[in-house]
């Protein structure tokens, strides 16, 4: 009865294998990092912030704005203690700020296998040591927060 449950796949593995096309890219772009030199590798860190830096501008400035025209309503809402305007607006609140961070999930995932590549090449010329695929996945399970 048991190997009917199995069957189902364990948790883990399905994180895993959700995982594993993202070690693919990385592995893929091995050859091009290896290739840089100390001062190009250097500079993938700036062309990270600069392009974080540009989504999240681009893709969340109208969000910051509706949360801080709703943080202010809602401050003047609790100096007249409107309780139901308070809750409507905290919910508000909540809302926006989930999709703030899904933005910045997306962003930060989209520069992902090239940051782990620059990390494992940096890791390699510096202490010697080249990060396992198995490494890679504990990095992205911790950046995911799963």
């Amino acid at each position: 009865m048991f190997k009917f449950f199995s069957s189902f796949g364990d948790s883990n593995e399905k994180e895993i294998r959700a995982l594993e096309p993202l070690v693919d890219k990385i592995n893929q772009l091995e050859n091009s990092f290896t290739t840089l030199s100390d001062e190009a590798l250097k500079a993938k860190t700036i062309e990270f912030r600069a392009r974080l830096k540009d989504t999240f501008e681009t893709t969340t400035a109208g969000i910051q704005e509706d949360i801080t025209s709703t943080t202010a309503e809602l401050a003047e809402a609790q100096k007249i203690a409107d309780n139901s305007k308070q809750s409507r607006l905290k919910a508000k609140l909540e809302s926006l700020n989930k999709d703030l961070s899904a933005k910045e999930n997306t962003a930060l995932n989209g520069i992902l296998p090239e940051a782990f590549a620059a990390v494992r090449e940096a890791s390699r010329r510096t202490i010697g040591l080249r990060h396992y695929d198995v490494q890679l996945i504990g990095g992205m399970v911790l950046h995911h927060a799963r």
